[in-house]
């Protein structure tokens, strides 16, 4: 028996809804995470998608935007890709972490240790005052909670971030595609 075509369409969406199903069960509740992905400590935040590490100065040094940019580039910390943050996601982190609030109701969230929850790695470290953003003469301020501006030759902390993978939106849009091509494409597939 042949399929109508409102049938394999139906069997189309039936299929991208599974997809969305699976992609949604790694979908987590707002704020900070603390994970160790092989063997490396990182802050996931689920209100960004954004994975840090968990060490705001891990690189132990100051760096220029250029430098910045290459030392984050150069990072492969558990075999992942990591690049210099978005004053969004910077501000998203400092909301997160205590004192909480936004930038404007609570500031100075920069320290050896900064909590963000109770557990007993809910914590980054090493938080300094300055960092380089992925913006050219952008930097976050962890004093204020706010992105300013200076010369790309001034020296700052860098902080990274793992380099972000095809959304999930966009592999059930091109399964989708896939899957509608597919079937076009099927010998004896019935069509419209």
């Amino acid at each position: 028996m042949m399929c109508s075509g409102r049938a394999s369409l139906a069997a189309t969406f039936f299929c991208g809804f599974i997809l969305i199903a699976v992609s949604a069960q790694e979908a987590r509740a707002d704020g900070l995470i603390y994970e160790n992905i092989g063997g490396v400590s990182v802050l996931y935040d689920s209100s960004t998608g954004t994975t840090w590490t968990q060490d705001g100065d891990i690189s132990g040094e100051t760096f220029t935007y250029q430098d910045a940019n290459a030392w984050a580039a150069g990072l492969t910390l558990g075999g992942e890709s990591w690049e210099l943050p978005t004053v969004a996601q910077f501000t998203s982190l400092f909301t997160d972490l205590d004192p909480f609030g936004p930038p404007g109701t609570e500031s100075n969230k920069y320290g050896a240790s900064v909590a963000f929850g109770l557990g007993p790695n809910d914590f980054a470290l090493n938080v300094e005052t300055n960092y380089w953003t992925n913006s050219d003469q952008v930097d976050f301020n962890f004093f204020y909670g706010y992105g300013g501006t200076q010369p790309d030759t001034n020296l700052s902390s860098a902080w990274a971030v793992e380099a972000p993978e095809p959304s999930s939106l966009l592999l059930v849009v091109a399964s989708l595609i896939a899957i509608a091509v597919f079937r076009g494409l099927r010998p004896g597939a019935s069509r419209p």
